[in-house]
């Protein structure tokens, strides 16, 4: 019988690691005073990070120029204790 390989999940360490990025490096940084598991803008990058792994790659994530303090786009990559 073939062996059914587990996807692996941004798990709550890694939404933590999704917030503490947003909060740190976003424009939009000051809105993170705190950490709320169920924040659409953590869910949706910690998607994309799903998404690329789901696809056989890293679980990689992306700010866009528009959203952080730079003004760079800047790819961010969710330690492996942040998936399972």
């Amino acid at each position: 019988m073939a062996e059914v390989k587990k996807l692996k999940r941004v798990n709550e360490i890694g939404l933590r690691y999704v917030y503490q990025i947003l909060k740190n490096e976003s424009q939009y940084g000051s809105v993170y005073k705190d950490f709320d598991q169920n924040d659409m803008a953590i869910h949706n990058l910690a998607k994309e990070a799903d998404d690329n792994v789901m696809r056989g790659g890293k679980p990689l994530f992306t700010l866009r120029d528009h959203e952080t303090l730079s003004r760079e786009e800047k790819v961010y990559e969710i330690p492996e204790q942040g998936v399972d």
